[in-house]
Protein backbone atom coordinates (compact mmCIF):
# COMPACT_ATOMS: atom_id res chain seq x y z
CA UNK A 1 0.00 0.00 0.00
CA UNK A 2 2.70 2.39 0.39
CA UNK A 3 3.93 1.92 -3.20
CA UNK A 4 0.43 2.71 -4.10
CA UNK A 5 0.12 6.07 -1.99
CA UNK A 6 3.45 7.39 -2.90
CA UNK A 7 2.40 6.96 -6.36
CA UNK A 8 -1.22 8.95 -5.87
CA UNK A 9 0.71 10.84 -3.74
CA UNK A 10 2.95 13.11 -6.38
CA UNK A 11 0.30 13.17 -8.98
CA UNK A 12 -1.61 16.45 -8.73
CA UNK A 13 -2.31 19.83 -6.91
CA UNK A 14 -4.04 22.49 -7.69
CA UNK A 15 -3.64 25.74 -7.05
CA UNK A 16 -7.25 26.13 -5.52
CA UNK A 17 -5.74 23.05 -3.05
CA UNK A 18 -2.51 24.46 -2.34
CA UNK A 19 -4.11 28.10 -1.37
CA UNK A 20 -6.45 26.32 0.48
CA UNK A 21 -3.37 24.41 2.85
CA UNK A 22 -1.09 27.40 2.85
CA UNK A 23 -4.03 28.97 4.96
CA UNK A 24 -4.90 26.44 7.12
CA UNK A 25 -1.36 25.96 7.81
CA UNK A 26 -1.31 29.65 8.67
CA UNK A 27 -4.26 30.02 10.76
CA UNK A 28 -2.32 26.84 12.66
CA UNK A 29 0.72 29.02 13.15
CA UNK A 30 -1.25 32.10 14.21
CA UNK A 31 -3.36 29.95 16.98
CA UNK A 32 -0.14 28.54 18.75
CA UNK A 33 2.71 29.99 20.29
CA UNK A 34 5.58 30.44 18.00
CA UNK A 35 8.59 27.66 19.25
CA UNK A 36 11.60 29.10 21.46
CA UNK A 37 14.78 28.41 19.39
CA UNK A 38 17.32 26.71 20.69
CA UNK A 39 21.25 27.31 19.75
CA UNK A 40 23.02 24.06 19.83
CA UNK A 41 26.52 24.00 21.76
CA UNK A 42 28.76 24.42 18.58
CA UNK A 43 30.98 20.78 19.05
CA UNK A 44 33.23 19.08 21.59
CA UNK A 45 36.60 17.24 21.56
CA UNK A 46 39.23 16.95 23.94
CA UNK A 47 42.51 16.07 23.02
CA UNK A 48 45.34 14.07 24.76
CA UNK A 49 48.59 15.28 24.47
CA UNK A 50 51.18 12.24 24.46
CA UNK A 51 49.22 10.38 21.38
CA UNK A 52 46.86 13.38 19.74
CA UNK A 53 43.58 11.04 20.24
CA UNK A 54 40.41 12.88 19.75
CA UNK A 55 38.05 11.57 21.90
CA UNK A 56 34.66 12.03 19.81
CA UNK A 57 31.05 12.55 21.75
CA UNK A 58 27.76 13.51 19.78
CA UNK A 59 25.70 14.61 22.46
CA UNK A 60 22.11 14.26 20.03
CA UNK A 61 19.28 14.69 22.43
CA UNK A 62 15.78 13.41 21.35
CA UNK A 63 12.52 15.91 22.83
CA UNK A 64 10.13 13.39 24.33
CA UNK A 65 12.19 10.80 26.45
CA UNK A 66 13.09 8.54 23.83
CA UNK A 67 16.62 6.83 24.18
CA UNK A 68 19.78 9.19 23.75
CA UNK A 69 22.02 7.94 21.05
CA UNK A 70 25.54 6.44 22.56
CA UNK A 71 28.86 8.52 22.55
CA UNK A 72 31.67 7.11 20.94
CA UNK A 73 35.33 7.40 20.63
CA UNK A 74 37.74 7.21 18.13
CA UNK A 75 41.62 8.21 16.23
CA UNK A 76 41.07 11.41 14.02
CA UNK A 77 42.03 10.38 10.70
CA UNK A 78 42.91 13.39 7.67
CA UNK A 79 39.82 13.92 5.53
CA UNK A 80 39.54 11.40 2.75
CA UNK A 81 36.72 11.55 -0.08
CA UNK A 82 35.87 7.89 -1.41
CA UNK A 83 33.32 6.52 -4.11
CA UNK A 84 33.26 3.78 -6.42
CA UNK A 85 31.05 2.45 -9.37
CA UNK A 86 28.20 0.48 -8.21
CA UNK A 87 26.68 -2.88 -9.54
CA UNK A 88 23.87 -3.39 -7.66
CA UNK A 89 20.13 -3.78 -9.03
CA UNK A 90 17.39 -0.49 -8.69
CA UNK A 91 16.02 0.41 -5.50
CA UNK A 92 12.97 2.40 -5.47
CA UNK A 93 13.02 3.53 -8.51
CA UNK A 94 16.54 4.93 -8.77
CA UNK A 95 19.47 2.89 -10.26
CA UNK A 96 22.25 2.70 -7.65
CA UNK A 97 25.65 4.36 -9.58
CA UNK A 98 27.66 5.08 -6.87
CA UNK A 99 29.27 2.94 -3.59
CA UNK A 100 30.56 4.90 -1.29
CA UNK A 101 33.72 3.40 0.19
CA UNK A 102 35.36 3.28 3.88
CA UNK A 103 38.27 5.32 3.27
CA UNK A 104 39.45 4.55 6.30
CA UNK A 105 39.70 0.50 5.63
CA UNK A 106 38.01 0.08 9.10
CA UNK A 107 40.20 1.77 11.53
CA UNK A 108 38.73 3.71 14.60
CA UNK A 109 38.78 7.60 13.50
CA UNK A 110 37.32 10.49 15.53
CA UNK A 111 34.79 12.25 14.08
CA UNK A 112 34.58 15.14 17.02
CA UNK A 113 33.06 18.30 15.55
CA UNK A 114 29.61 16.35 15.12
CA UNK A 115 26.86 19.59 16.37
CA UNK A 116 24.58 19.16 19.26
CA UNK A 117 21.20 18.84 18.09
CA UNK A 118 17.91 18.53 19.33
CA UNK A 119 15.28 16.34 17.25
CA UNK A 120 11.83 16.46 18.32
CA UNK A 121 9.39 13.71 18.51
CA UNK A 122 6.48 13.89 16.53
CA UNK A 123 3.55 11.17 16.27
CA UNK A 124 3.44 9.64 12.91
CA UNK A 125 -0.11 9.04 13.71
CA UNK A 126 -0.87 12.78 13.71
CA UNK A 127 0.93 14.01 10.42
CA UNK A 128 -0.44 16.60 7.73
CA UNK A 129 -0.78 14.43 3.81
CA UNK A 130 0.01 16.76 1.54
CA UNK A 131 -0.34 16.79 -2.41
CA UNK A 132 2.43 18.19 -4.17
CA UNK A 133 2.91 17.99 -7.90
CA UNK A 134 5.10 18.71 -10.80
CA UNK A 135 4.12 21.13 -13.62
CA UNK A 136 1.52 20.12 -16.33
CA UNK A 137 4.57 18.34 -18.70
CA UNK A 138 7.77 17.18 -16.86
CA UNK A 139 10.25 14.81 -16.86
CA UNK A 140 12.34 12.84 -14.51
CA UNK A 141 16.39 12.24 -15.51
CA UNK A 142 18.61 9.70 -13.86
CA UNK A 143 21.74 11.36 -12.13
CA UNK A 144 24.99 10.14 -13.24
CA UNK A 145 27.57 8.70 -10.01
CA UNK A 146 29.80 13.26 -11.03
CA UNK A 147 25.84 14.48 -10.86
CA UNK A 148 25.84 12.78 -6.94
CA UNK A 149 29.13 13.91 -5.69
CA UNK A 150 29.06 16.83 -7.28
CA UNK A 151 25.71 17.52 -5.72
CA UNK A 152 26.86 16.43 -1.76
CA UNK A 153 29.52 18.50 -1.76
CA UNK A 154 32.23 16.40 -3.44
CA UNK A 155 34.59 16.79 -5.79
CA UNK A 156 35.94 13.51 -7.43
CA UNK A 157 34.21 11.25 -4.72
CA UNK A 158 31.66 11.38 -2.36
CA UNK A 159 32.97 13.31 0.90
CA UNK A 160 33.51 10.72 4.21
CA UNK A 161 32.10 13.63 6.35
CA UNK A 162 28.56 12.19 5.42
CA UNK A 163 29.21 8.63 6.92
CA UNK A 164 27.90 7.49 3.90
CA UNK A 165 30.73 4.89 3.75
CA UNK A 166 28.92 1.22 2.48
CA UNK A 167 25.74 2.97 1.04
CA UNK A 168 24.94 2.49 -2.62
CA UNK A 169 23.46 5.80 -3.51
CA UNK A 170 20.92 6.33 -6.90
CA UNK A 171 19.30 9.58 -7.80
CA UNK A 172 16.45 11.50 -10.24
CA UNK A 173 16.24 14.97 -11.34
CA UNK A 174 12.67 16.63 -11.78
CA UNK A 175 13.06 18.61 -14.72
CA UNK A 176 9.44 21.06 -15.92
CA UNK A 177 8.78 21.30 -19.78
CA UNK A 178 10.65 24.52 -19.80
CA UNK A 179 14.18 22.63 -19.16
CA UNK A 180 14.31 24.15 -15.42
CA UNK A 181 15.04 22.06 -12.52
CA UNK A 182 12.00 21.83 -9.88
CA UNK A 183 14.08 19.45 -7.45
CA UNK A 184 16.16 16.18 -7.42
CA UNK A 185 16.24 13.19 -5.16
CA UNK A 186 19.38 11.11 -4.01
CA UNK A 187 18.39 7.52 -2.45
CA UNK A 188 20.99 5.35 -0.42
CA UNK A 189 20.86 1.74 1.11
CA UNK A 190 23.55 0.08 2.87
CA UNK A 191 24.13 -3.59 2.90
CA UNK A 192 24.16 -4.92 6.73
CA UNK A 193 22.08 -1.90 8.10
CA UNK A 194 18.36 -1.30 8.06
CA UNK A 195 19.46 2.33 7.05
CA UNK A 196 17.77 4.00 4.38
CA UNK A 197 18.46 7.54 3.55
CA UNK A 198 16.71 10.32 1.10
CA UNK A 199 18.00 13.76 0.01
CA UNK A 200 16.06 15.83 -1.61
CA UNK A 201 16.98 19.28 -3.06
CA UNK A 202 15.29 22.28 -4.62
CA UNK A 203 16.71 25.90 -5.73
CA UNK A 204 15.45 28.60 -3.71
CA UNK A 205 13.42 26.86 -1.34
CA UNK A 206 12.57 23.83 0.46
CA UNK A 207 11.45 20.51 -2.29
CA UNK A 208 7.81 19.57 -1.58
CA UNK A 209 6.82 16.71 1.01
CA UNK A 210 4.09 15.20 1.00
CA UNK A 211 3.72 14.42 4.82
CA UNK A 212 3.94 17.57 7.24
CA UNK A 213 4.11 17.72 11.35
CA UNK A 214 3.01 20.69 13.18
CA UNK A 215 4.62 19.58 16.11
CA UNK A 216 8.29 20.05 14.42
CA UNK A 217 10.46 22.99 15.55
CA UNK A 218 13.04 24.98 14.32
CA UNK A 219 16.32 25.57 15.87
CA UNK A 220 19.78 26.91 14.70
CA UNK A 221 22.69 25.52 13.87
CA UNK A 222 26.15 27.49 12.98
CA UNK A 223 23.67 30.75 11.86
CA UNK A 224 21.31 28.46 9.73
CA UNK A 225 17.80 27.71 10.67
CA UNK A 226 17.02 23.91 10.53
CA UNK A 227 13.52 21.94 11.43
CA UNK A 228 14.41 18.96 12.92
CA UNK A 229 12.13 16.35 13.74
CA UNK A 230 11.92 12.12 14.36
CA UNK A 231 8.70 9.57 14.69
CA UNK A 232 8.07 6.13 15.05
CA UNK A 233 6.92 5.18 11.22
CA UNK A 234 5.97 1.20 12.64
CA UNK A 235 7.47 -2.23 12.30
CA UNK A 236 10.23 -1.27 14.19
CA UNK A 237 11.35 1.43 11.91
CA UNK A 238 12.02 5.16 13.33
CA UNK A 239 13.04 8.04 10.73
CA UNK A 240 14.74 11.21 11.41
CA UNK A 241 14.53 14.11 9.51
CA UNK A 242 16.27 17.43 9.01
CA UNK A 243 15.47 20.55 6.60
CA UNK A 244 17.29 23.81 5.93
CA UNK A 245 18.51 25.51 3.52
CA UNK A 246 22.25 25.37 1.68
CA UNK A 247 22.96 29.17 0.56
CA UNK A 248 20.28 28.82 -2.51
CA UNK A 249 19.81 25.14 -2.13
CA UNK A 250 16.58 23.46 -0.21
CA UNK A 251 17.63 20.43 1.44
CA UNK A 252 15.18 17.44 3.18
CA UNK A 253 17.53 15.03 4.67
CA UNK A 254 15.95 11.81 5.80
CA UNK A 255 16.79 8.41 7.08
CA UNK A 256 14.66 5.36 8.21
CA UNK A 257 16.36 2.78 10.79
CA UNK A 258 15.76 0.56 13.34
CA UNK A 259 18.23 1.96 15.34
CA UNK A 260 17.88 5.18 15.95
CA UNK A 261 21.33 5.79 16.93
CA UNK A 262 22.35 5.68 13.32
CA UNK A 263 19.61 7.52 11.87
CA UNK A 264 20.22 10.37 14.43
CA UNK A 265 23.44 10.69 13.77
CA UNK A 266 23.33 10.92 9.79
CA UNK A 267 20.76 13.36 10.35
CA UNK A 268 23.38 15.47 12.42
CA UNK A 269 26.38 15.25 9.59
CA UNK A 270 23.68 16.06 7.07
CA UNK A 271 23.57 19.14 8.88
CA UNK A 272 26.93 19.39 9.56
CA UNK A 273 28.03 19.34 5.77
CA UNK A 274 26.52 23.02 5.75
CA UNK A 275 29.87 23.85 6.98
CA UNK A 276 31.64 20.95 5.20
CA UNK A 277 31.04 21.90 1.17
CA UNK A 278 27.63 21.72 1.69
CA UNK A 279 24.84 20.68 -0.77
CA UNK A 280 23.96 22.24 -4.48
CA UNK A 281 22.30 21.75 -7.10
CA UNK A 282 23.67 24.21 -9.27
CA UNK A 283 24.31 23.17 -12.88
CA UNK A 284 22.60 20.18 -12.62
CA UNK A 285 21.70 19.77 -16.16
CA UNK A 286 20.68 15.84 -16.65
CA UNK A 287 21.66 14.55 -20.45
CA UNK A 288 18.52 13.60 -22.20
CA UNK A 289 20.49 9.84 -22.53
CA UNK A 290 19.79 9.81 -19.26
CA UNK A 291 15.59 10.24 -19.45
CA UNK A 292 13.68 7.95 -17.10
CA UNK A 293 9.82 8.69 -18.14
CA UNK A 294 8.28 11.99 -19.04
CA UNK A 295 4.66 13.39 -17.66
CA UNK A 296 2.04 15.10 -19.58
CA UNK A 297 -0.87 16.35 -18.28
CA UNK A 298 -4.03 17.99 -19.39
CA UNK A 299 -6.62 20.02 -17.38
CA UNK A 300 -10.47 19.11 -18.33
CA UNK A 301 -13.36 20.93 -17.75
CA UNK A 302 -15.78 18.95 -15.89
CA UNK A 303 -17.82 18.06 -18.74
CA UNK A 304 -14.77 16.76 -20.45
CA UNK A 305 -13.83 14.80 -17.52
CA UNK A 306 -17.35 12.48 -17.70
CA UNK A 307 -17.16 12.16 -20.92
CA UNK A 308 -13.30 10.54 -20.49
CA UNK A 309 -13.23 6.84 -20.55
CA UNK A 310 -12.09 6.87 -16.59
CA UNK A 311 -15.02 9.22 -16.30
CA UNK A 312 -17.16 6.64 -15.33
CA UNK A 313 -15.85 6.08 -11.59
CA UNK A 314 -16.36 10.26 -10.67
CA UNK A 315 -19.02 10.68 -8.53
CA UNK A 316 -22.62 11.09 -10.29
CA UNK A 317 -23.63 12.72 -7.38
CA UNK A 318 -22.27 15.23 -4.65
CA UNK A 319 -23.50 16.29 -1.29
CA UNK A 320 -25.17 19.86 -1.19
CA UNK A 321 -22.99 22.41 -1.58
CA UNK A 322 -20.10 21.15 -3.86
CA UNK A 323 -18.92 23.06 -6.39
CA UNK A 324 -16.50 21.60 -9.13
CA UNK A 325 -12.79 22.99 -8.59
CA UNK A 326 -10.40 21.60 -11.14
CA UNK A 327 -9.38 18.35 -13.01
CA UNK A 328 -8.09 16.97 -15.58
CA UNK A 329 -6.07 13.90 -17.33
CA UNK A 330 -2.13 13.04 -16.72
CA UNK A 331 0.15 10.41 -18.42
CA UNK A 332 3.32 8.99 -16.86
CA UNK A 333 4.75 6.40 -18.43
CA UNK A 334 1.82 3.78 -19.25
CA UNK A 335 0.02 4.94 -16.12
CA UNK A 336 -3.19 7.22 -17.62
CA UNK A 337 -4.84 9.27 -14.44
CA UNK A 338 -8.19 11.02 -13.98
CA UNK A 339 -8.26 13.51 -11.17
CA UNK A 340 -10.72 16.28 -10.01
CA UNK A 341 -11.81 18.42 -6.97
CA UNK A 342 -14.79 19.69 -5.30
CA UNK A 343 -14.75 22.10 -2.56
CA UNK A 344 -17.61 23.47 0.24
CA UNK A 345 -15.93 26.14 1.99
CA UNK A 346 -13.45 23.91 3.64
CA UNK A 347 -14.45 20.66 2.83
CA UNK A 348 -13.44 19.08 -0.24
CA UNK A 349 -14.10 16.05 -2.36
CA UNK A 350 -10.86 14.92 -4.23
CA UNK A 351 -10.93 11.74 -6.34
CA UNK A 352 -7.59 10.08 -8.86
CA UNK A 353 -8.67 7.18 -10.68
CA UNK A 354 -5.84 5.37 -12.56
CA UNK A 355 -5.63 2.70 -15.06
CA UNK A 356 -2.43 0.58 -15.16
CA UNK A 357 -1.35 -1.43 -18.14
CA UNK A 358 -3.11 -4.94 -18.42
CA UNK A 359 0.23 -6.49 -17.56
CA UNK A 360 0.91 -4.57 -14.53
CA UNK A 361 -0.48 -5.84 -11.11
CA UNK A 362 -2.77 -3.04 -9.56
CA UNK A 363 -0.89 -1.88 -5.92
CA UNK A 364 -2.83 -3.20 -2.44
CA UNK A 365 -5.83 -0.87 -2.28
CA UNK A 366 -7.66 -0.70 1.18
CA UNK A 367 -10.97 -1.76 0.15
CA UNK A 368 -12.76 -3.57 -2.83
CA UNK A 369 -15.30 -2.31 -4.77
CA UNK A 370 -18.60 -3.28 -3.31
CA UNK A 371 -17.21 -3.49 0.07
CA UNK A 372 -17.61 0.40 0.64
CA UNK A 373 -19.83 0.66 4.04
CA UNK A 374 -19.83 3.81 6.67
CA UNK A 375 -18.67 1.37 9.44
CA UNK A 376 -15.79 0.03 6.75
CA UNK A 377 -14.17 3.41 5.90
CA UNK A 378 -13.93 4.74 9.87
CA UNK A 379 -10.94 2.96 10.06
CA UNK A 380 -9.61 4.75 7.27
CA UNK A 381 -10.95 8.35 8.71
CA UNK A 382 -10.74 10.47 11.89
CA UNK A 383 -12.68 12.43 13.21
CA UNK A 384 -11.34 16.27 13.86
CA UNK A 385 -13.00 18.55 16.44
CA UNK A 386 -9.90 20.66 17.61
CA UNK A 387 -8.19 22.23 14.56
CA UNK A 388 -7.50 25.85 14.93
CA UNK A 389 -9.50 28.22 13.00
CA UNK A 390 -11.27 25.03 10.76
CA UNK A 391 -14.55 23.42 11.01
CA UNK A 392 -15.56 19.41 13.32
CA UNK A 393 -15.66 17.11 10.72
CA UNK A 394 -14.16 13.79 9.54
CA UNK A 395 -11.31 13.38 7.08
CA UNK A 396 -10.30 10.73 4.87
CA UNK A 397 -8.07 9.26 2.81
CA UNK A 398 -8.47 5.66 1.34
CA UNK A 399 -8.30 3.90 -2.09
CA UNK A 400 -10.52 1.30 -3.80
CA UNK A 401 -10.05 -1.40 -6.31
CA UNK A 402 -12.51 -1.11 -8.39
CA UNK A 403 -11.10 -3.77 -11.41
CA UNK A 404 -10.24 -2.10 -14.02
CA UNK A 405 -8.96 0.86 -12.25
CA UNK A 406 -7.50 1.63 -9.09
CA UNK A 407 -9.52 4.85 -7.02
CA UNK A 408 -8.05 7.10 -4.45
CA UNK A 409 -10.30 9.10 -2.53
CA UNK A 410 -9.35 12.20 -0.26
CA UNK A 411 -12.19 13.77 1.77
CA UNK A 412 -13.14 16.50 4.26
CA UNK A 413 -16.64 17.47 5.75
CA UNK A 414 -18.69 13.88 5.14
CA UNK A 415 -19.94 11.68 7.16
CA UNK A 416 -18.86 8.28 6.80
CA UNK A 417 -22.09 7.83 5.70
CA UNK A 418 -21.65 10.36 2.68
CA UNK A 419 -18.58 9.01 2.15
CA UNK A 420 -19.72 5.48 1.20
CA UNK A 421 -22.96 6.78 -0.75
CA UNK A 422 -20.28 8.98 -3.06
CA UNK A 423 -18.03 6.23 -2.95
CA UNK A 424 -20.60 3.65 -3.90
CA UNK A 425 -22.62 5.95 -6.60
CA UNK A 426 -19.32 6.14 -8.34
CA UNK A 427 -18.56 2.56 -8.98
CA UNK A 428 -20.01 1.54 -12.79
CA UNK A 429 -23.23 -1.00 -12.67
CA UNK A 430 -22.83 -4.39 -14.10
CA UNK A 431 -19.33 -6.38 -13.75
CA UNK A 432 -17.88 -3.37 -11.65
CA UNK A 433 -14.89 -3.53 -14.11
CA UNK A 434 -15.82 -0.17 -16.06
CA UNK A 435 -14.91 0.75 -19.59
Amino acid sequence: MNGYRSYFDRVRLSEAQHRRLMEALDRTRRTRPAPKARRPSRWAAAVAACGVLALAAYPIRHAGGLPRPSAGAAQSPAPVETGAASTRAPQAGAEYVLEVGDPFAGQHHSDFSLPALEFTYCDFSKHLELDYAPPADYSVYRLTAEDIVRAVGGTEQAPWTLGWEGFALGGNAWIDGGGALLWAAITGKRDGSSAEIELWMASGGLPPTDVAYEEAEQTEYDGTAVTLYYTDVGSGDWRYYADFMCGDTGVRFQCTSRDQDEAARLAALAVRQIGYGGFTVEGLEPDEGALVYASRRTDLSLEDLRADPLGAWLPAKLPEGFAFESGGRQTMRDVDTLFASWSRGYDYVELSVARFPTSASLPAADLKAGAVTAEALKAFGRYVEDDAGDVPGWRFQFTVDAGAASVRYTLKGLSPEEAAALVNGAVPPAGGDGP
